[in-house]
């Protein structure tokens, strides 16, 4: 109880008839985007940025309702959709997934009923990655159809990954690690992004440090299915301070929501030697970061 009460998840009993006793939680996936599809016109997106998802689980019943909060289409801010009786259930991976062709839509308070299909949620908790990143920090990604035109996909942001970091000299002596944590802040006003690297090391004995690559342009692909970072080249910066020696150049990265990221960049040390960097990351492949080895 005191662990979902510090991560911000609510826990209640509900009786029944019966005087049977289901356990209920209540958590919200806050620092949502949605990417919006107009289906009816070839396509064309507007964003969201502002979207909660509240998410209230009963775990005796195996049933899910989610109320979605913050969704604009055109000049029309929606009421709250609630959707109620989905089936949900954590799989092998430790996502959990609540999926629903057709969920029961609750009329809102002004009267109106959307009608919602093909909805998917899928989130994870990742309750033990929380003390390392500061704060309670799911992965999550959702889609739905709206009134059987728009197209919503969606997922929290800034985006936090680790997993495995390659690199390659020019002499093709590689380095591998699986201790740094990268986070991705997208802001959807300049469409620009930051990639902030905790423990960041390209090479045996490079000391751990945060570095921050800033005013990465990047581009939303496929009505949200993709999110691609470019530059050609920037300055990083360790704390405050920009570090000019050690310049950064040819950076692409795919962010798959949902899912991870893929990141290739090239770091010139002092100008006399060239790194070739990869990091293939995800929302789950943080243990060896948390545990600090």
């Amino acid at each position: 109880m005191l662990i979902a009460a510090v991560l911000g998840i609510s826990m209640t009993s509900c009786n029944s008839d019966s005087d049977v006793k289901d356990t209920v939680t209540t958590q919200s996936l806050s620092s949502c985007y949605a990417v919006v599809s107009d289906l009816e016109n070839g396509g064309k997106t507007s964003l969201c940025t502002s979207v909660v998802i509240k998410l209230t689980l009963n775990w005796t019943t195996g049933r899910a309702e989610a109320g979605i909060t913050g969704l604009v289409i055109g000049n029309q801010t929606y009421p709250q959709i609630v959707m109620k009786d989905i089936p949900w259930g954590f799989g092998d991976d430790n996502w959990g997934s609540a999926i629903s062709a057709t969920p029961t839509m609750e009329t809102s308070a002004s009267g109106i009923t959307p009608a919602v299909t093909s909805f998917n949620l899928r989130w994870i908790d990742r309750m033990d990655f929380a003390p390392f990143v500061g704060t309670y920090d799911p992965g999550c990604s959702f889609s739905f159809i709206i009134d059987g035109r728009y197209h919503v996909i969606g997922s929290r942001q800034p985006f936090v990954f680790a997993g495995e970091t390659t690199s390659s000299d020019p002499e093709g002596k590689t380095f591998s690690t699986l201790i740094p944590v990268y986070s991705v802040g997208l802001d959807f006003k300049t469409n620009k992004a930051i990639i902030a690297i905790t423990n960041a090391q390209f090479v045996e004995g490079m000391p751990h440090m945060t570095m921050r690559f800033t005013d990465i342009p990047f581009e939303i692909k496929d009505g949200g299915s993709r999110i691609v970072l470019e530059t050609n080249s920037l300055i990083p910066s360790v704390g405050e301070s920009p570090q000019p020696n050690f310049p950064i150049s040819d950076l692409r990265a795919t962010i798959t929501p949902g899912a991870g990221m893929t990141l290739h960049f090239v770091c010139d040390y002092r100008k006399e030697k060239k790194y070739q960097v990869n990091a293939n990351v995800d929302y789950t492949n943080y243990k060896d970061a948390i545990a600090g080895i």
